[in-house]
């Protein structure tokens, strides 16, 4: 295999035992590589591997990002296969995560993201997610197991989102929320996302970084992302100094676990190897960040006099009592959709 070549006079990135010259999806080939030099060898080794089996890299398809240098003269390169330049780029979006050269989640990002979403939710009004369409309780499934899996594409990689990128995000879920129940664009915060159960952007994030340290942790200790992930932890853990960056992974994590208090899982793991299973693991997750949500979401109501009657009607997050009425009963739905938007 090309890998087996790439490897052979240890190419690529290495620290601590641990080599990395390039990574495969299904059929596209990632080159990694600390030099100029070093990376122009690699695209040599996989041009030849490539002509002895008959198999042909498009130049046009391929792109360079360099991340973190400023340095004009390695931005001014020039790589080349089979004689073509390839093309320097800022960013590149590769298995569906944007890989910006800044190491950043850019403003286009989440803005490109917000867009599509309220495209998708548009195409499905025939359908009936809309005012006076389908139930909201059926309308809010399909955000949840559809539309906002596809919003949130690999959000477990987003480190260092500013306030104005999550606001951006959690203004896009509340155009949805309104959208679904048919309410007025100036409807309180609060009532919009709490009466279909909602979490905020922020909470669901969270989740999916704590689901994908879980899987990091269940590893095995043979593939290459899980000693890379066990370096980095300890390296933090012990060596703490050499986190300069407050966008890293690590430093993102241990933030989200000391906020929801399961910090000591963390220590647990790294000083017995021992951690939660799958499903043991997400049904802590989602009870923490489900009661975490629901103190922030009544805190909030508190500070609003004006939604005190709401507060006494509506005592938990969850789908209204109304909304799962109108689902057990679609011949009332009209008439409980005008009573309850009244």
């Amino acid at each position: 295999m090309i890998d087996g070549e790439l490897s052979l006079n240890n190419d690529g990135i290495n620290g601590r035992n641990i080599q990395l010259p390039c990574m495969f999806i299904a059929d596209d080939t990632t080159l990694l590589f600390p030099t100029t030099s070093g990376l122009q060898r690699l695209l040599t080794i996989t041009e030849n591997y490539a002509s002895k089996w008959r198999l042909k890299y498009n130049p046009a398809k391929s792109d360079v990002v360099v991340f973190g240098s400023k340095c004009p003269g390695i931005l001014m390169h020039k790589w080349k296969i089979y004689g073509d330049v390839i093309p320097v780029s800022k960013c590149k979006i590769y298995a569906g995560v944007m890989f910006d050269s800044t190491l950043e989640i850019t403003k286009s990002v989440t803005s490109e993201k917000c867009g599509r979403v309220k495209q998708r939710l548009n195409s499905l009004a025939s359908v009936g997610i809309r005012k006076n369409g389908m139930d909201p309780i059926t309308s809010c499934k399909i955000w949840k197991t559809v539309l906002r899996p596809q919003f949130l594409h690999s959000c477990e990689l987003w480190n260092g989102l500013s306030q104005s990128q999550l606001a951006e995000l959690e203004i896009c879920q509340r155009f949805v929320a309104r959208r679904i129940q048919g309410y007025q664009k100036m409807s309180p915060t609060p009532v919009t996302v709490s009466t279909l159960g909602l979490w905020s952007i922020q909470g669901y994030i969270d989740k999916c970084k704590l689901l994908f340290l879980n899987k990091l942790m269940r590893g095995s200790f043979g593939f290459i992302w899980k000693r890379v992930f066990i370096m980095r932890i300890t390296d933090y853990l012990f060596s703490r100094n050499c986190f300069n960056n407050s966008h890293s992974f690590v430093i993102e994590i241990v933030n989200i676990l000391r906020k929801y208090k399961m910090y000591d899982m963390l220590l647990d793991y790294v000083e017995n190897g021992v951690c939660l299973g799958k499903q043991q693991w997400k049904y802590r997750v989602n009870k923490v960040i489900h009661d975490f949500e629901q103190q922030l979401w009544r805190s909030t109501l508190e500070h609003r006099p004006e939604l005190s009657r709401f507060s006494n009607i509506h005592l938990t997050l969850q789908p209204s009592r109304l909304w799962t009425l109108g689902l057990q009963n679609p011949k009332c739905y009209t008439g409980i959709c005008t009573f309850y938007r009244n």
